[in-house]
């Protein structure tokens, strides 16, 4: 499924194919799933907002551009802000999580990008891990996050607080 450069409205009762499919988000793209909740693989967004329901059991990734989930995730879903390959995006990255019914429990990565937590939108499970690697940003907004784990290697955490969480450094500038 492709929201590129428009408006993709999604009916509340439809789904967007298979369960194990990819949907795009991008090109100032908006996919609204009116309040519905989708399984999809992986749902890829390069400069797009997804809005307005939940992904659960799925892949998100916030990959170049500026992009907003506010969606929530849940189940063993999972968010990928940036890209896991070795190269640094120099903050061309920046992702923005607003939902504050996330309970995620598949964890979140920040990888040469930066992560935005806004109104109130959390980290998923307090159970959950979120690791930091390639000169990540995340920025807490004025939210408290709650984790098992925030693993980090030359990043930075700010704004915003962390609480009952174990945090590893590793190396890095």
């Amino acid at each position: 499924t492709y929201a590129v450069g428009g408006v993709l409205i999604i009916g509340s009762n439809s789904t967007l194919g298979t369960n194990t499919g990819t949907t795009y988000i991008g090109g100032g793209g908006t996919l609204n799933l009116s309040g519905g909740n989708q399984v999809q693989s992986l749902v890829y967004i390069t400069n797009g907002i997804a809005t307005n329901g939940s992904f659960s059991n799925t892949v998100v990734q916030g990959f170049t551009g500026t992009n907003t989930i506010a969606t929530a995730l849940v189940g063993t879903s999972s968010l990928l802000a940036g890209s896991l390959a070795s190269t640094n995006n120099n903050g061309s990255s920046i992702t923005y999580l607003t939902s504050s019914n996330n309970s995620y429990a598949g964890g979140t990565t920040i990888s040469g990008a930066t992560l935005i937590v806004t109104n109130g939108g959390t980290l998923g499970t307090n159970t959950g891990t979120t690791t930091l690697t390639n000169h990540a940003t995340l920025d807490l907004g004025t939210t408290t996050q709650v984790q098992r784990l925030m693993a980090m290697s030359g990043c930075l955490i700010s704004n915003g607080n962390i609480s009952n969480t174990g945090v590893l450094f590793t190396a890095g500038t």
